[in-house]
């Protein structure tokens, strides 16, 4: 149990396109796309700027334009980005808390990079770096969305400087997941290391691909 970083690649401008599309048909088809929010009912709670209007009337007024309720719920806006979302190669999959400690705990140590929160770099990236446009054209604060985050392409450029120092094989990831006893009840500490390693290597090989691809990083916990 508990909430999981999930990573995506997205392109801004499809986004864009969709907001004030005036597109029936697409409309619909963002509707049909959603298998995770029950759109019909008022969400509740800290991330909505008016809990009273369905996610289906707030995906209705983005992709109309109606900038009288624009702001009516942040969870449209993710549900628009859902629909537009790219599988990225390794599929990002990580347990936020003590699994990312962790993770920040050997980038310290093994790399050299301290001060680093990978959580707060994936899932919140608008504290570190400039709020993307489509925010500040929704009016939309952080604080007021779903937990999910946009890397732009310059933002990944920046992450990717900042891991240039880190080589980590599959050589080197098996040796150590193999290392501990088959019979053993749990993990060892280098088995362990040898999981968060994999991940440090796919998050890693996913900024390369959004970068290779012109494709933005869209994260979500959940």
């Amino acid at each position: 149990m508990g909430l999981y970083i999930n990573a995506y690649g997205i392109k801004l401008d499809e986004v864009y396109a969709i907001l004030g599309s005036k597109d029936e048909a697409l409309y619909g088809r963002i509707l049909e796309h959603n298998s995770f929010y029950n759109l019909d009912e008022p969400l509740h709670g800290m991330f909505t700027t008016d809990s009273e209007i369905p996610i289906s009337k707030a995906i209705h007024d983005l992709v109309y334009d109606d900038r009288d309720a624009i702001k009516a719920d942040a969870f449209a806006l993710l549900c628009i980005c859902q629909y537009v979302e790219k599988t990225l190669p390794d599929s990002l999959d990580i347990k936020s808390g003590v699994h990312t400690a962790q993770i920040n705990k050997i980038l310290a140590k093994d790399f050299k990079l301290r001060n680093f929160d990978i959580e707060v770099l994936l899932q919140s990236p608008f504290y570190l770096f400039d709020l993307p446009d489509i925010y500040r054209e929704l009016d939309i604060e952080p604080y007021e969305c779903p937990v999910m985050g946009i890397l732009t392409q310059a933002n990944l450029r920046y992450l990717k400087n900042r891991f240039r120092k880190i080589k980590i094989s599959d050589e080197t990831i098996t040796e150590l997941i193999n290392s501990g006893d088959p019979e053993a009840a749990v993990l060892s500490e280098d088995q362990l290391k040898g999981y968060d390693y994999r991940i440090i290597k796919w998050i890693i090989e996913d900024i390369d691909y959004c970068l290779d691809n012109g494709v933005e990083m869209f994260t979500t916990l959940g």
